[in-house]
């Protein structure tokens, strides 16, 4: 429906009416911005990247719990992830305790870009501690802090804007 939307409102077609939940698809069906995907478990992760190849659309992965099973074709497909909450639980009664904690690591040993998500205004101030327990976990230290500042910027297209301390970037 929104390709067809797109179609008929560069036709300036007659009666045309605009519609702003098919306007606000535009920038994601001509590439300028991803779709964002919650999809945590491999099937619908394996899903969601064949949608985006059917649809032609980038997308990020949000909440992903399966990275070891799927991070090989995230890297392979270049889409990035937005991760749950480090200091969470774990998902199921057998998971491992550290099941959240070691997810950045798992992230970054497959290749797949990231960043740090809390999906809440409630746990925001938490996102330095889920950095710093992911570095505890196996997560370079380095990468711990691209997955605060430049990688979430450049996740959603605007690395050339913000995300680190540049000539000509927004610096607060």
């Amino acid at each position: 429906q929104a390709r067809q939307y797109q179609k008929e409102r560069a036709a300036n077609a007659p009666g045309f009416k605009r519609d702003l939940k098919f306007e606000a698809m535009a920038p994601v069906l001509e590439g300028k911005t991803p779709l964002a995907v919650s999809a945590s478990r491999a099937s619908v992760i394996h899903d969601a990247i064949a949608f985006a190849d059917k649809q032609k659309v980038k997308i990020v992965i949000l909440q992903p719990r399966d990275i070891a099973k799927v991070g090989a074709e995230l890297k392979a497909k270049n889409i990035p992830v937005i991760l749950g909450r480090v200091l969470a639980l774990p998902d199921q009664e057998d998971s491992a305790y550290d099941e959240a904690f070691t997810q950045p690591a798992e992230a970054y040993k497959a290749g797949v870009k990231f960043a740090f998500g809390t999906f809440t205004n409630e746990f925001v101030r938490d996102l330095p501690y889920q950095a710093a327990t992911a570095v505890g976990f196996g997560l370079p230290y380095d990468e711990a802090l691209k997955a605060i500042t430049i990688n979430p910027a450049q996740i959603w297209g605007h690395g050339g804007e913000i995300g680190s301390v540049e000539k000509g970037k927004v610096a607060d």
